[in-house]
């Protein structure tokens, strides 16, 4: 069931923008090692190129264009910065030096890193000007720790303002290159906020460009190819999203290594869409062999890991063990909130996914209020017209009639299938899914005349839209017989 996998398959990663930190070594910058690990004094080293004109053209994880020379991120002047806050002297002191150290503070809290960069914004604006390139780094910044604290509106009118900028910066060397980065994350994020169709056909259109500008082994390159298996999925192409995230898996084994971050995100993801694709118990034994990796690489506390344990209970209950998922979700639960915060979006798609786990493990009644709190929470934090919000509104109104009352369930999802037409459009998957739901609840209602009629006009949509090898599809049949 496409509408509850937001959680794990749907976690996106922000390409590197050009001027970006990260160690050394392999895997890209890991900030739960520097708060969480065994390492936490360790003094990563940072890379950024800056030409004459102050314009940060270096990519920080390429060998191909890592500066030779490094500087290292002391851990007293990270402190100072924090203790200090946002002033002027510290940025007038080494611009490059002060952007190295709010890289090294980013840790596992979303919240923290986008407070932390938006009291910074305005002081680089004061100081260079606000379409400076140095100011569009830093807004790019903001945009990206809003949208991880669910404001994608918030990011996306920074990322637009970033990008404006970046278009309106001279430059002695070409376009810049986070010209490109900057309209990918529009992209993305418009996806997230529920134009999925936009988000598949922008990115499409954008990885030429970005084959053009770093080449077809960069980072930036493999990860919009990522990308777009993810949208190819959430435009039900699940097949084909599967085969690509093979492909980007196997590449980036033979570019990275096994045990760079790019590799153990992409094999994620793809344990994650086969899970998807109905493929539950070959997804269980990736997440299984995958987990330990992650953990023992990117840390306990790392986001990644904690969205592979969500994975990873996910499949278990898919393969039939649904209080085996309800019990390993309750624990996740517990350490997203003291990791990532209670209010993180991560955290609020893991209680929707443990709300549906215990209605499948046969409590339909803790299941709905499970939905109801975690529904109150997204509206809150999310805003009503969220799709992740959507999702979890229609699986209240399942809960409500599994719990005994089809009746409420029938008018739930009639007012969130117009929601859905409103936000989504009629050919999303996931209006297409409350259709199915409303069908189904309509029939229990006590009109089997209506439900069997909804299904067969739903039926022709959804062959239209993802086509008889669909999941859904199938179960749309075995519904319309039903009735």
């Amino acid at each position: 069931m496409l509408h509850r996998r937001s959680r794990s398959a749907d976690l996106q990663r922000s390409i590197v923008k050009f001027g970006d930190a990260g160690p050394e070594r392999g895997c890209v910058r890991l900030p739960s090692e520097v708060w969480f690990g065994p390492d936490a004094q360790r003094e990563w080293p940072f890379h950024r190129v800056v030409t004459g004109d102050g314009i940060g053209l270096g990519g920080a994880l390429i060998d191909g264009i890592r500066h030779p020379a490094s500087r290292p991120v002391s851990r007293e002047f990270a402190e100072q910065v924090v203790r200090s806050g946002p002033r002027p002297e510290l940025l007038e002191a080494d611009p490059d030096a002060l952007l190295d150290a709010l890289e090294y503070l980013n840790g596992p809290r979303a919240d923290d890193n986008r407070d932390r960069w938006s009291s910074w914004l305005p002081v680089f604006s004061a100081s260079f000007g606000a379409d400076h390139p140095r100011t569009s780094y830093v807004r790019m910044e903001v945009a990206r720790w809003l949208a991880q604290t669910g404001d994608l509106a918030g990011g996306l009118r920074q990322q637009e303002r970033a990008l404006d900028a970046l278009r309106k910066a001279p430059s002695l060397f070409g376009p810049n290159p986070n010209i490109v980065v900057a309209r990918y994350e529009i992209a993305d994020l418009q996806g997230q906020a529920g134009d999925v169709a936009g988000a598949l056909s922008a990115i499409e259109q954008l990885l030429p460009e970005a084959l053009a500008q770093f080449g077809p082994d960069h980072p930036n390159t493999m990860r919009m190819r990522d990308s777009l298996a993810g949208w190819r999925a959430a435009v039900g192409d699940l097949a084909g999203s599967v085969k690509a995230l093979e492909d980007v898996v196997a590449e980036s084994q033979r570019i990275f290594g096994p045990d760079h971050f790019e590799t153990l995100t992409s094999r994620q993801r793809l344990a994650s869409y086969r899970l998807v694709a109905g493929d539950a118990a070959r997804a269980l034994a990736e997440f299984e062999q995958l987990l330990p990796r992650m953990t023992e690489l990117l840390g306990p506390a790392d986001r990644w890991t904690l969205a592979t344990r969500s994975g990873q209970a996910d499949a278990l209950g898919e393969n039939g063990d649904p209080r085996g998922a309800v019990v390993t979700l309750e624990q996740l639960v517990r350490d997203q909130a003291r990791y990532l915060g209670p209010d993180h979006p991560d955290t609020l798609s893991t209680r929707m996914l443990l709300a549906y786990f215990l209605g499948r493990a046969g409590d339909p009644a803790a299941a709905r209020f499970a939905y109801a709190d975690v529904v109150a929470d997204q509206v809150r934090v999310l805003g009503p017209d969220h799709p992740v919000t959507l999702s979890s509104r229609r699986g209240l109104a399942r809960s409500t009639g599994e719990s005994g009352d089809p009746v409420g369930a029938r008018a739930a999802l009639t007012a969130l299938s117009a929601d859905h037409l409103s936000v989504q459009g009629p050919d999303d998957p996931q209006t297409l899914r409350t259709r199915e739901e409303l069908a189904r609840w309509t029939g229990e209602a006590g009109n089997p005349t209506a439900a069997a009629a909804a299904l067969a006009a739903l039926l022709h949509d959804q062959l239209r839209v993802l086509g008889p090898g669909h999941p859904r599809t199938a179960e749309i049949r075995k519904d319309l017989a039903r009735w």
